[in-house]
């Protein structure tokens, strides 16, 4: 990635702890629909989870939960 720095390409947006796990949850299903094996899910899942402190708005209010890689 030569992009502008995650902080910077988000920090305007308003992403909080839902959003983000609900992207998880989509991309966890499109890596299972076209069959990508589940060490590599769980390693690309893993990588972006790091991330979130950079893209993630913080609210207080809201309670995170990080959804886990399906094991169709």
């Amino acid at each position: 990635y030569s992009g502008r720095p995650l902080q910077v390409a988000h920090g305007r947006h308003r992403i909080f702890g839902g959003h983000f796990n609900r992207r998880l949850v989509i991309l966890g299903e499109v890596l299972g629909e076209f069959d990508v094996p589940l060490d590599i899910r769980a390693a690309w899942l893993d990588h972006d989870r790091a991330l979130r402190p950079l893209i993630e708005s913080r609210n207080e209010s809201e309670v995170e939960a990080t959804p886990n890689p399906s094991s169709d």
